[in-house]
């Protein structure tokens, strides 16, 4: 699913597609938790890159920036703000439904370090 928009669309300059991960809804337990429960606002989400631009060139100094980010990074997004790809990609793709988002690489908070040893899905 994700591999036939990353085919078809790809972030330019110093822009980042992300898919917003949320939090699973089960208890260790194995008991359901509504929606409801997962809703409470904590101003960021954690997210995973799908695809970076290039970057972009200082406007201060002249030099170009390569994003610093790279596809499979995990970082902090803020919970508003980006441009939600939502039903760009529910067109595409008949339905399906993904949380895909684009930030500028500015925009996003923080990256998790060494994310191959944590397991956030």
């Amino acid at each position: 699913q994700v591999n036939k928009l990353l085919r078809t669309f790809r972030p330019i300059f110093d822009r980042v597609l992300v898919q917003r991960i949320h939090p699973k809804a089960v208890t260790k337990s194995g008991i359901l938790l509504p929606e409801s429960v997962n809703k409470g606002s904590k101003g960021f989400f954690m997210a995973k890159v799908l695809s970076t631009g290039t970057g972009k060139i200082n406007q201060f100094t002249g030099e170009y920036n390569k994003c610093l980010l790279k596809p499979g990074d995990t970082v902090i997004v803020p919970e508003y703000g980006g441009i939600h790809i939502q039903q760009f990609y529910e067109e595409v793709n008949h339905g399906t439904s993904l949380d895909l988002m684009v930030y500028k690489e500015e925009d996003i908070l923080g990256i998790f370090e060494n994310d191959s040893k944590n397991n956030f899905n």
